[in-house]
C-alpha cells in the first residue's frame, strides 16, 4: 500500500535536494503515492548512504533497486522504532548468571570432582565463578560484536536478551540483540552477521587457551583404562571440534593415550565453538543466514537455508533444524535498502575466512545418521 504524496509536502523540496545533489535523475514521478526517481545506473554505494544520512533525520528513509539500465530510488517516510526498556534485559542477564553459576558449581562438584585428585586445594565455588565468568564473557562479547556494529553502522538495536538454561544441561541458550532499525547496504548485512562470530570465536579461543595451559595431562597406557578412570571419576567424553585437536598438537604431551583433566575452563570453551559453528551454518534465522544473505540472492539464500536445516539435522541436531525449518515459513527476507551494490571486495575474502571458522568450531553430535560419531 502506498502513501499519499502530501505525506513529502513539507519536506519535498529538502528530499529532492538530497537525491539531485547525490544523483543524475532523469525522471521523478510518483508510484503508488511513493516518491520515486528514475537515475542512471552507476556505482552507487557512497552516494546512497549518503542520501540515507541526510534523509534520516528528515523522517525519510530512501531504497534503491534495479530497473533495466537505469536504478530506481524510492523515497517512504520513516519513524524511528521504540528500543524499549533497560529493565528486562538486566533482569534475564541475573537469571542467566544464575543458571550459569549453579551449572558450574554442579560440575564442579560433578563432572569436575576427579579434579581435585590431581589438583592441590581445589574449591568448587572458585571454579563455579571462573565457568560463570568465562561462559558468560563469551556470549556477552558474541552480542557486543553485534552492538558495536549496529552503533556504528546507526543501525537502531536493542540491548541483549540473555537467555537462561538448565543448570546441570545447557546453563543458558545463549543470548540475542533485535534489529530495529533498517540496512543500508550488503556491507552492513554482512557486517552485522559476521561480527558476533567473530568476536565469540577470539574470547573462546583465549578460553580454550587457558583450559588447555591449566589442564593436567594423566597419560595411560590403554584406551581401556582412560575410559574406566572417567567413569569411575565422573568425566565425561564430548565430541570435540577440530579446534581442539589443534590447540592440543601444541599445547600436548607426548604419551600414548593422554588423560586431560580439565579445569571448568573447557566446557565454556566447548560451549563457545558450538554456538560459533552453529550460528555460521548458513540458516536464514542464524548469523551466518545473514552472512549468505549479503553474497546471494533471495532464491539460493532460501536453498541453502533449507540444505543448512537438512545438515543440523544429520549431525544430530534434530529438534533445532526442525524449530528453524518451521520459523523459516514465515521469515521476512533480509533485504537491505540498497539492493544494487554488491558486497566488497574484502568482505567476500572475510567470508573465506568465516567458512574455516565453522570448519574448525562446528561440533557434530552423536547421530544415528553418522555413524562414526556414535560412541564419542
Amino acid at each position: 500500500m502506498g502513501v499519499e504524496p502530501e505525506t513529502y509536502a513539507e519536506k519535498l523540496g529538502s528530499i529532492k535536494s538530497a537525491v539531485y545533489s547525490l544523483f543524475h535523475v532523469s525522471d521523478v514521478r510518483y508510484e503508488a503515492g511513493v516518491l520515486t526517481f528514475i537515475t542512471e545506473k552507476a556505482d552507487i554505494k557512497d552516494a546512497f548512504k549518503r542520501l540515507y544520512n541526510d534523509l534520516k533525520p528528515m523522517g525519510y528513509v530512501p531504497t534503491a533497486e534495479r530497473m533495466g539500465d537505469s536504478v530506481v530510488i524510492k523515497i517512504y517516510p520513516f519513524k524511528p522504532p521504540r528500543i524499549g526498556s533497560a529493565r528486562l534485559p538486566l533482569i534475564l542477564m541475573a537469571v542467566t548468571c544464575t543458571t550459569v553459576f549453579i551449572d558450574g558449581l554442579l560440575r564442579s562438584n560433578g563432572i569436575y570432582k576427579y579434579a581435585s585428585t590431581v589438583y592441590e586445594n581445589f574449591n568448587a565455588w572458585y571454579y563455579a565463578a571462573l565457568f560463570t565468568v568465562s561462559l558468560l564473557a563469551i556470549i556477552g562479547i558474541h552480542e557486543l560484536g553485534h552492538k558495536i556494529v549496529a552503533r556504528m553502522r546507526k543501525i537502531d538495536s536493542t540491548l541483549p536478551y540473555f537467555i537462561p538454561g538448565i543448570p546441570g544441561e545447557i546453563p543458558t541458550f545463549g543470548a540475542v540483540i533485535l534489529q530495529k532499525g533498517p540496512l543500508v547496504n550488503k556491507d552492513d548485512l554482512f557486517d552485522l552477521g559476521i561480527s558476533g562470530p567473530i568476536a565469540g570465536f577470539a574470547v573462546s579461543l583465549l578460553v580454550l587457551f587457558l583450559a588447555y595451559s591449566t589442564a593436567i595431562w594423566v597419560p595411560y597406557g590403554t584406551a581401556e583404562d582412560l575410559y574406566r578412570w572417567m567413569q569411575s571419576e565422573g568425566g565425561i567424553f564430548l565430541p570435540r571440534p577440530f579446534i581442539f585437536d589443534i590447540f592440543e598438537s601444541f599445547l600436548g604431551r607426548d604419551s600414548e593415550v593422554p588423560l586431560i583433566a580439565f579445569t571448568p575452563y573447557a566446557f565454556p570453551a566447548w560451549l563457545g565453538m558450538l554456538v560459533t559453528g552453529l550460528n555460521m551454518v548458513p540458516i536464514w534465522q542464524l548469523d551466518g543466514g545473514r552472512v549468505m544473505r549479503a553474497l546471494v540472492s533471495r532464491r539460493v539464500h532460501m536453498i541453502l537455508s533449507y540444505v543448512g536445516a537438512v545438515f543440523l539435522f544429520i549431525t544430530g541436531y534434530v529438534l533445532m533444524a526442525l524449530l528453524l525449518l518451521l520459523l523459516m515459513r514465515n521469515t521476512m527476507d533480509l533485504q537491505p535498502l540498497d539492493t544494487v551494490s554488491s558486497l566488497s571486495l574484502s568482505r567476500k575474502l572475510i567470508f573465506l575466512g568465516g567458512l574455516v571458522m565453522l570448519a574448525v568450531t562446528f561440533v557434530a553430535l552423536p547421530s544415528p545418521f553418522i555413524p562414526q560419531l556414535r560412541g564419542q
